[in-house]
This record gives C-alpha cells, sequence and structure tokens, in this order.
C-alpha cells in the first residue's frame, strides 16, 4: 500500500529504526526509503547544473537506485556481504523502499547469524560514505575494502549495544572476514 503523500510504500517503522543502528544511519534509510537522499539526479531537479556520472562505476548516471542498487561497483559490495553473511538466496528488489520494508522479514528464512539482520542498513551507509569519500575527498577503497568495514562496524554495533558473548560476536567477525580474504 503507498502512502498518500509520497509514493512510499508503508512499512514497520522498525524496518528503519533500530535500536543497534546508530541513529544517523537509521535518518539516511529513512531518507533513502522515502527517496530522499541528494544523488546527482535529485540535485539536477533542484536546479544544480551538474554532469550525472556515477563516482562509483563511471558508467551511469547516478540515481539512489542505480547508487545503491544497481550500480555494477555497488552490485560487487552486495555480492560481497550476501556471501560472507549467507544471504545468497535474499532477494535485492529493483525497488530499494520495498527492499527496506522486506529486508528484515526475509533475513531469518535465509541468514546465519543475528548480524546478518542489520547488514542492509549499513551496506547502504557505507557505499554512501563511499561515494562520497570519492566526490570530496578524492579517496577510493575497493569493494573488498568497504565489505570489511561493514561487517567490522555491524558487529561492534551489535557488542556496543548488546550485552552478548564478546567471543562468539569474535569469532563470527573472523569467520566472515576470512572469506574476504
Amino acid at each position: 500500500m503507498e502512502s498518500k503523500n509520497l509514493g512510499v510504500p508503508n512499512f514497520s517503522a522498525n524496518s528503519v529504526w533500530r535500536k543497534i543502528v546508530p541513529a544517523k544511519i537509521c535518518f539516511f534509510i529513512w531518507t533513502v526509503a522515502h527517496r530522499k537522499i541528494l544523488t546527482i539526479d535529485m540535485l539536477q531537479k533542484r536546479g544544480w547544473s551538474l554532469a550525472n556520472r556515477c563516482t562509483l562505476c563511471c558508467k551511469d548516471e547516478e540515481s539512489i537506485h542505480h547508487l545503491l542498487i544497481s550500480c555494477s561497483f555497488t552490485h560487487h559490495v552486495w555480492n560481497l556481504i550476501r556471501r560472507r553473511c549467507n544471504l545468497n538466496n535474499l532477494p535485492i528488489s529493483d525497488d530499494i523502499a520495498f527492499t527496506i520494508k522486506e529486508w528484515p522479514l526475509d533475513v531469518p528464512k535465509c541468514g546465519d547469524g543475528w548480524l546478518c539482520y542489520y547488514a542492509f542498513h549499513a551496506t547502504c551507509w557505507f557505499i554512501w560514505l563511499e561515494r562520497n569519500s570519492r566526490i570530496f575527498s578524492d579517496i577510493m577503497k575497493s569493494p573488498d575494502q568497504i565489505a570489511r568495514r561493514i561487517l567490522m562496524n555491524v558487529a561492534g554495533w551489535f557488542v556496543a549495544k548488546e550485552k552478548v558473548d564478546r567471543t562468539a560476536t569474535a569469532a563470527w567477525l573472523r569467520a566472515r572476514l576470512q572469506l574476504i580474504e
């Protein structure tokens, strides 16, 4: 069902606002769901005169969909995260808002760990940070470096906010990071 004003699928606040994920990242995901992040196509709609080219793949025009779903660089990052977290069967929809809505429902069906539940937020966030790093600092990371950063941050969020066995979390993280090497 669509919201009347925004054309955004209705979804539970739990799809966006997670107590373990830092608030700024939840807010970012909320703006993604409402198609409000300032990608180049959105800046152009606001009157900015900019050449529209994705800074990650340097091939296609940048849009929310392209940046977070269909970019070849982004696709590589998603594949690394899905493989590391045993989420290979988890679909990534062409509609980012639908994916935000469905990810929490689908992870228990195909993921191998509780930390994977937060992988969507972290992956979108670190793709956004990589895009901004390339634009504003001219610093580039590889998909492997971004995947490693995503996994380390998700594990860190969980340990920082929950009373969990740090040894088990460290073992989970080591196993995932070995898959990247």
